[in-house]
């Protein structure tokens, strides 16, 4: 099931210099929620073209029924290397990072306190606003606003929960990486992307998954299992490390005058003579004694026993990539007589000088055991 690629190189103002189909070499790597990253090596004589950093790679993958671009992401030049190997033959190597690399250059450039750098609203909308008064004409500073040409927002869907957060002076990717684990906690999971439309980037969040929800529960699962030989190397990891059965939580006060909540698991305590664990949490910025018992419920709950599944996707005809699952799509793991949402986070493929394509489509997954 090789695929064939293409590489599209443009300059830096988007004009396309040359197509590269030959290669000595070629990985490509997408990550939700980090920077992506293209490495290729090519003949020298591709070195004529204009090497400049930000100029721009776009995938190109063709599969039997289709031609598309890899991962809604384009890659941009940074680093480059000529040389001659031990047989003295000439190569250039291309190294670039994909389109999340924006969310790494910038800062959250504003005073803590100030609007711009702590919100209250839902938490996908945030993400968005962080976006636009950071790199738009919503900018204070003009000097840091990109033309609507260079980039674009999708509309507030507000899909995620409502959170409250502070990042002044934050590196933008972690202010969103931070958004988004407030919003798993609170049940829902968050992500985004700087997509690539061909001749824009188009900044995206997504809630539940980035691609198609094939999970267990989604009504047409895609089902990965050894039976069906699209699942390689799994296994399960049975953690009791860490978890707690009784959770006291402190909340304002000091002394005697001290809120305290408790919660507790009678399961987990009586797995054993020895079962019962104690923790105590901080809860002092919680106001009302609801709250603080609402954080002991939360660490109690985060503290449950569980088993962790781990393994790799295979692809075979029923079961290929971006035909009939996506990077960002859940699907659904049966293995050992239980069965898990997988979400595919990452995928590095990795092309020879033949031509012979390999991929790696790690899988994990979760489920608690009490």
């Amino acid at each position: 099931m090789s695929a064939k690629y293409t590489l599209f190189y443009k300059n830096p103002s988007r004009g396309l210099e040359g197509v590269l189909k030959c290669y000595d070499g070629l990985n490509i790597a997408v990550v939700e929620k980090t920077v992506g990253a293209l490495s290729v090596q090519v003949p020298l004589n591709f070195s004529a073209l204009k090497l400049l950093p930000d100029a721009i790679i776009e995938v190109q993958r063709e599969t039997a029924s289709k031609k598309y671009l890899f991962g809604e992401t384009c890659y941009y030049l940074r680093d480059w290397t000529l040389g001659y190997d031990g047989r003295m033959r000439p190569y250039l190597i291309l190294e670039c990072d994909d389109s999340m690399v924006l969310g790494e250059r910038r800062i959250v450039d504003y005073q803590v306190g100030t609007a711009q750098a702590e919100k209250t609203m839902a938490l996908d909308n945030m993400m968005k606003e962080i976006i636009s008064e950071n790199y738009t004409v919503w900018a204070t500073d003009s000097t840091r606003r990109l033309a609507s040409t260079v980039l674009s927002l999708e509309g507030n869907k507000t899909a995620a929960p409502s959170g409250t957060k502070s990042f002044g002076h934050k590196n933008v990717n972690s202010a969103l990486v931070e958004i988004a684990d407030q919003s798993e906690q609170l049940g829902t999971y968050l992500t985004w992307g700087w997509v690539w439309t061909g001749t824009q980037l188009d900044f995206r969040t997504y809630t539940r998954a980035r691609g198609t929800d094939l999970g267990v529960s989604s009504g047409a699962p895609l089902w990965v299992s050894l039976e069906k030989k699209n699942l390689i190397s799994p296994k399960l990891h049975y953690i009791y490390r860490g978890t707690a059965s009784h959770i006291i939580a402190g909340g304002q006060g000091d002394g005697v005058d001290r809120v305290i909540q408790r919660a507790q698991s009678a399961a987990l305590a009586n797995v054993s003579a020895i079962g019962r664990t104690e923790l105590f949490v901080d809860a002092r910025n919680a106001e009302l004694a609801t709250a603080v018992l609402a954080e002991a419920n939360a660490e109690l709950a985060k503290r449950r026993p569980k088993v962790h599944f781990s393994g790799k996707l295979r692809e075979t005809k029923d079961c290929r990539l971006d035909e009939d699952f996506q990077f960002g799509s859940i699907v659904a793991v049966d293995f050992m007589g239980m069965q898990f949402d997988c979400r595919i986070s990452s995928i590095e493929i990795k092309v020879s000088e033949s031509g012979n394509e390999e991929l790696e489509i790690p899988l994990e997954g979760e489920s608690f055991l009490l």
